[in-house]
């Protein structure tokens, strides 16, 4: 009897492990991968500074390995089961997230700067180029796989499993907003946003069955955000192309958030959404 409960604890009733213990197995991995590889980095020859910018690679690698280490051994599926098919059968939908999240953060940037919302600190005449500029689209490539690849392809295809996909999609996304709670400056209203983005990348993945579109919108709406335009991305210093250098009106540029914790934000969200339901898909799939 005791054997019986524990199994039916752990798998339900069609023999697969339980969908909560499937997601806390990779938050798990995750951590224990981020330990063992920040251990091995410390031991590199790479300096204070440098061993800081490694740090943030090693948490976005950490994750993507858990998802594919739980995957193979306790779903014994493949990247393609959570949606992660080849790219040359979803490079049309990645350019198309690609342009859209550009598009968007390129939007609200224009608004807040018309309305006298944000101020630059150099000027359209005066781009600042860095290394930033290539290093930080490296890095964004990195967490768009990663948490794409996690709370999309992984939990949404786990939180499939009770047969409610509305429970899939708002639980993933809710799991994307907690993540966020960390955050400095988070609000709120900001944490609100990263729930109804998190919907929105859930809504790519159903329509077009598969992550590329998330993944390319994560890119650019996070790479445009920080690295082009200056803003904080979630609460994360910028280093941009422009740079603002003041905020007014904090409900709708999101202060020291980013536009992410804004109501603009929220508004062009909706014309997010319009745009993917517009989206013609593929009728035939791999």
């Amino acid at each position: 009897m005791l054997i019986r409960m524990l199994n039916r604890l752990f798998v339900n009733s069609r023999h697969d492990v339980r969908s909560g213990w499937k997601i806390a197995s990779v938050i798990i991995i995750y951590i224990l991968l981020s330990l063992i590889l920040g251990m091995v980095a410390r031991f590199l020859p790479l300096g204070k500074e440098r061993f800081a910018t490694v740090i943030p690679y090693i948490g976005e690698i950490s994750f993507i390995l858990a998802v594919l280490i739980a995957l193979k051994i306790i779903d014994e599926k493949k990247p393609r089961h959570m949606g992660l098919i080849y790219f040359r059968w979803g490079i049309r939908d990645f350019i198309a997230g690609l342009l859209t999240g550009a598009v968007l953060m390129t939007a609200i940037f224009a608004i807040l700067l018309g309305f006298g919302r944000v101020e630059l600190a150099n000027g359209f005449s005066n781009p600042v180029w860095s290394h930033y500029l290539w290093s930080g689209l490296i890095l964004y490539i990195f967490v768009g796989f990663a948490e794409e690849m996690f709370f999309r392809g992984y939990c949404m295809t786990a939180l499939q499993q009770t047969g409610r996909t509305w429970f899939a999609v708002t639980g993933s996304s809710l799991l994307f907003s907690l993540a966020h709670l960390g955050n400095p400056n988070a609000s709120v209203l900001a944490l609100a946003n990263i729930f109804i983005v998190g919907l929105l990348f859930a809504y790519m993945f159903l329509k077009t069955r598969n992550l590329w579109m998330p993944i390319g919108f994560h890119i650019s709406w996070n790479y445009f955000q920080g690295n082009v335009f200056g803003f904080p991305v979630s609460g994360t210093t910028p280093h941009g192309v422009y740079n603002i250098d003041s905020v007014k009106g904090v409900l709708w540029s999101g202060g020291s958030f980013g536009p992410e914790g804004g109501l603009l934000a929220t508004l062009l969200l909706g014309a997010g959404f319009l745009a993917v339901w517009l989206y013609p898909v593929k009728s035939e799939m791999p």
